[in-house]
């Protein structure tokens, strides 16, 4: 429905400006807009898959728990030779090797940063975004290209 919305936004503003060649702020200003909307959108996404995929891992270790782990089978005494090889004294080929936890990315991690990213991004692009548009249209009270632009009081004599 948003993405609704900001296309609507955009064809109005566009249908009822006269056409030129370049672009406009407000078309800055609404791309920025729409731009939000789709990675909101792509965040939500992400966020869905994510937690779908922590529920089907939790399932396969719930799942897993119940099932007893088949015995590790030792090399050296299962194996038949025809002749021995080996040492007397038995020792383990096979060593056991945990892979380090990597880092997992829960779907609350994602929803975390998006709740305070996106309003600090549209806060950052909002201050810039004026002030740029202010400094071109020379609006900016304090800042001037030329400081003989300012009024000053013409000389009589």
């Amino acid at each position: 429905m948003t993405v609704l919305t900001e296309t609507h936004l955009m064809t109005g503003t566009n249908r009822r400006l006269p056409p030129v060649a370049y672009v406009k702020a407000v078309d800055v200003f609404l791309g920025f807009c729409y731009l939000l909307v789709i990675l909101a959108l792509i965040e939500y996404a992400c966020v869905a898959y994510s937690k779908k995929k922590n529920e089907d891992r939790r399932r396969r270790e719930k799942k897993m728990e119940h099932k007893p782990a088949p015995p590790t089978p030792d090399i050296l005494h299962d194996v038949r030779l025809a002749e021995c090889t080996c040492n007397t004294a038995s020792t383990s080929i096979i060593a056991v090797i945990k892979q380090p936890s990597r880092f997992c990315i829960r779907h609350s991690h994602i929803d975390i940063v998006s709740r305070a990213a996106f309003p600090i991004v549209f806060i950052v692009f909002n201050i810039t975004f004026w002030l740029i548009l202010l400094y071109k249209s020379k609006r900016l009270p304090y800042i001037s290209e030329h400081e003989g632009d300012r009024c000053d009081a013409p000389e009589l004599f």
